[in-house]
């Protein structure tokens, strides 16, 4: 989404039927002090239909046109207009042979949103704002992931990915609305670093402070 808020919907699936899967909720956002917000839901709370969109979450819906949703103390009602085509990572060999048992599409590389998000009774408005939307699924993940997109005036965008799989070498690849960087002998030799808060990727690289992550900054709710 926007550069200041991360919203995201997710399903988890057991492949154990004895297990519960879940789905869940998650906003944060970057406008002033960091907030994270978090809600789980039984897997019946999702529903979609049989083309995949849109789809409705608890209280919340999501399409490749509009978001809108709410939980504890944050709200959003948000449009969105598409200005680049959908990307996969996985070059269509990749996919063809299975490989990999997580995959990533960026569905909207560039997108420019309008609307709202209100967070603890502040209401951000946007305007044209961009950002985009990516889907991410599978069965496995990866021993160490490393992930940053960006979005610039025009259209323009970045993304940057790199990946240790068990029993596979290190992968990495990146693509901008001009280029892409992702065929399979590139995935094994393109300049790669993933730390704590640190991602090098062929010529990008991105650099912030790990206290100022969700995840390290903020508990997630609940």
């Amino acid at each position: 989404m926007a550069g200041k808020f991360w919203l995201r919907y997710t399903l988890r699936v057991p492949t154990d039927l004895a297990e519960e899967g879940e789905a869940a909720l998650w906003l944060v956002s970057f406008a002033g002090t960091p907030v994270a917000r978090k809600e789980i839901f039984p897997l019946d709370a999702f529903r979609a239909t049989g083309s995949g969109w849109p789809i409705e979450l608890g209280p919340a819906s999501l399409s490749g046109t509009v978001a809108r949703g709410s939980l504890a103390g944050a709200r959003w009602e948000l449009e969105l207009e598409s200005v680049a085509p959908p990307f996969a990572h996985a070059h269509p060999l990749v996919r063809a042979l299975r490989v990999a048992k997580t995959q990533l599409v960026c569905s909207a590389p560039a997108l420019k949103i309008s609307g709202f998000v209100e967070v603890n009774g502040v209401r951000h408005a946007l305007d044209r704002a961009p950002g985009h939307q990516a889907h991410v699924w599978g069965s496995r993940h990866a021993q160490r992931w490393g992930w940053a997109h960006a979005n610039a005036p025009g259209g323009r965008w970045v993304e940057a990915l790199a990946a240790k799989v068990p029993g596979a070498p290190r992968l990495a690849l990146w693509a901008t609305e001009e280029r892409r960087v992702n065929g399979p002998p590139t995935l094994l030799r393109t300049h790669a670093v993933v730390e704590p808060g640190r991602l090098e990727v062929g010529p990008y690289r991105v650099e912030a402070d790990p206290g100022v992550f969700p995840g390290q900054a903020v508990d997630l709710d609940p």
